[in-house]
C-alpha cells in the first residue's frame, strides 16, 4: 500500500541537510555509498538525504531494494521504489532472493538472505559503506526485546552506528532521529512511501513495544547511555586485542594467554567475543553467559569450544581455531566470487569448476603423498588449522589449497580471510597467490 505524503498525525520537523551531514560525517563514510531502501518512510528518507549529501561532495549513491518474493505484490513495490528513484536521478537496483526457502525460521532466513545480497553487491561493486535506515524508535524497540530476553550490557546497548559484515561497513546514521521526523522529511518533499499495515497490528510484539516506548519517557536516554558504555568497552577491548591477538591469513588466531588472563575479565571477554565471531565466521557475537564460562576456563589454562571455535593451549599461546563441524561445502564456478564459511572470500578465475570444502584429514593425507617434501616443510600451520582450510576439490581430489601454496591445475582459486572487527576499522589478512 502506498502512503500519501499527508499521512501521519504526529507533528515533527523535517531533518535539515545540516543535521543529516553532522550525523553521517561522524561515521566517516566513503564518497560512494549504497543504501538499502524498501520503500518505507525510514529507508526512503535516508536514501534521499544520503543522495543529496553525496552529490554535494562529488560522491554517488546506489539504492538497493531486496525483493524476497515471499508475498504477492512485492515485485510491484520494488518497481514503485525504482520509479521514485528514477524521478530523483538516483541509481537503483532490485536484488532478488532466489535461494531455497526453509520450512521454518523464515524471517531469520530472509534477514540473512537480505544481508548477503546487499553485502555481495557492495563487495562486487567495490562499495565500502552500506547505509541502513534504522532510527531512534528502532533502537528503543531493540532495547526492550533484548531486555525481555535477558541480554547482557552489550546487547542492551542495541544497534551500533558502525558495524562490519563480510568486508562491508554497515552505517546507521539515523539512530539519533525519531521516525516522526523521517516521515516529516518525506511529507515536506511531497514524497509518498510504501505503507505497511502490519505496523499497526497489535498481534505483533514490535507494535506492542512501540506503544510501551511512548510510556517510558527516559527509555531513549537509557539506550544512549548504554551505547556510550559499549563504545568505551569497544575501545578497551580493541586495545587489548592489539596486544594479545594475532590473526593469521589461514583463518585462525594466536592469543597471548598470559596477557589475556591478566586483563580485567569484562574486557577480556569482549576481546574474546570478537575473536570467536571472526574465526567462527559468525555475524553476531556469542551469548553472554556461555562466553563468561569459556573465559573462566581459559584463565585456568583449559581448552574450550564456543561459537564454532575451539580454543586449545599451544605452548605459551592459546590457539583459536575453527571447528571442523558444519563447514560449508558448495560448488564454485569460474568467474564466481563469494563468502565461504563466513570467513573467507573465495574466487575462481578459470576452469575447472569444483566444490569448495574444507581440506579435512582425507585431503591432507592426499596432499602429503603428492606434494614435494620441501614445500610441506615450509608450511608452518598447526594441525587443527590444516583440516579447516578452504580447498577446491575436483574429481575427488583437492586440486587447490592456497594456504599451502598448492594449485595443481593452475585454476586461479584464491581464499582471503575476512579478518576481525576492530572498532570502526576492518583488518583484512590478505593472501598472495
Amino acid at each position: 500500500m502506498i502512503a500519501p505524503a499527508t499521512v501521519g498525525a504526529v507533528h515533527a520537523e523535517p531533518l535539515t541537510a545540516g543535521e543529516f551531514a553532522a550525523a553521517i560525517e561522524a561515521l566517516a563514510p566513503a564518497s560512494r555509498l549504497a543504501v538499502a531502501v524498501s520503500g518505507g518512510s525510514d529507508s526512503l528518507a535516508l536514501t534521499l538525504l544520503a543522495y543529496e549529501w553525496a552529490k554535494a561532495r562529488g560522491g554517488s549513491v546506489t539504492a538497493l531494494t531486496i525483493d524476497h518474493g515471499l508475498r504477492d505484490g512485492s515485485d510491484a513495490e520494488a518497481a514503485s521504489v525504482g520509479g521514485w528513484m528514477a524521478n530523483t536521478n538516483i541509481t537503483h537496483k532490485t536484488l532478488r532472493w532466489n535461494g531455497p526457502r526453509p520450512d521454518s525460521g523464515m524471517q531469520a532466513a530472509a534477514r540473512e538472505a537480505r544481508f548477503s545480497l546487499l553485502t555481495d553487491w557492495c563487495r562486487s561493486h567495490k562499495v565500502r559503506d552500506l547505509l541502513l535506515g534504522h532510527h531512534r524508535d528502532d533502537q528503543a524497540e531493540t532495547f526492550l526485546f533484548r531486555l525481555a530476553r535477558g541480554s547482557g550490557p552489550r546487547g542492551l546497548a542495541a544497534m551500533a552506528a558502525i558495524s562490519e559484515r563480510a568486508g562491508v561497513r554497515i552505517l546507521r546514521p539515523l539512530l539519533v532521529f525519531p521516525k516522526a521526523r523521517l516521515e516529516a522529511t518525506l511529507k515536506f518533499r511531497g514524497q509518498p512511501w510504501v505503507h505497511d499495515s502490519s505496523n499497526f497490528d497489535r498481534r505483533f510484539a514490535r507494535v506492542r513495544a512501540r506503544t510501551a516506548i511512548t510510556q517510558i519517557p527516559c527509555l531513549n536516554d537509557a539506550v544512549e547511555s548504554r551505547g556510550r558504555a559499549r563504545a568505551g568497552m569497544d575501545t578497551l577491548s580493541a586495545a587489548l586485542l592489539g596486544r594479545v591477538a594475532r590473526f593469521e591469513p589461514a583463518g585462525f588466531c594466536r592469543l597471548d594467554h598470559a596477557k589475556l588472563k591478566s586483563a580485567p575479565l569484562e574486557i577480556a571477554a569482549a576481546a574474546l567475543a570478537r575473536v570467536l565471531t571472526a574465526v567462527g565466521g559468525r555475524s553476531v557475537p556469542p551469548e553472554t553467559k556461555a562466553l563468561a564460562r569459556l573465559v573462566a576456563r581459559l584463565v585456568k589454562g583449559l581448552s574450550g569450544t564456543l561459537h564454532g571455535v575451539t580454543l586449545v593451549p599451544s605452548g605459551r599461546e592459546m590457539l583459536a581455531v575453527r571447528e571442523t563441524r558444519n563447514l560449508d561445502q558448495s560448488p564454485l564456478f569460474p568467474g564466481e566470487s563469494r563468502i565461504w564459511d563466513g570467513r573467507f572470500l573465495v574466487s575462481l578465475d578459470r576452469e575447472p569448476a569444483g566444490m569448495v570444502s574444507s581440506l579435512g584429514e582425507a585431503g591432507w593425507r592426499m596432499i602429503k603423498t603428492e606434494a614435494p617434501t620441501q614445500l610441506l616443510n615450509r608450511v608452518r600451520l598447526p594441525h587443527p588449522v590444516r583440516r579447516t582450510l578452504p580447498a577446491l576439490w575436483a574429481g575427488g581430489q583437492p586440486v587447490a589449497v592456497p594456504h599451502l601454496g598448492l594449485n595443481a591445475l593452475d585454476s586461479g582459486f584464491s581464499a582471503t580471510f575476512m579478518g576481525v572487527e576492530l572498532g570502526s576499522r576492518f583488518a583484512v589478512a590478505s593472501l598472495s597467490r
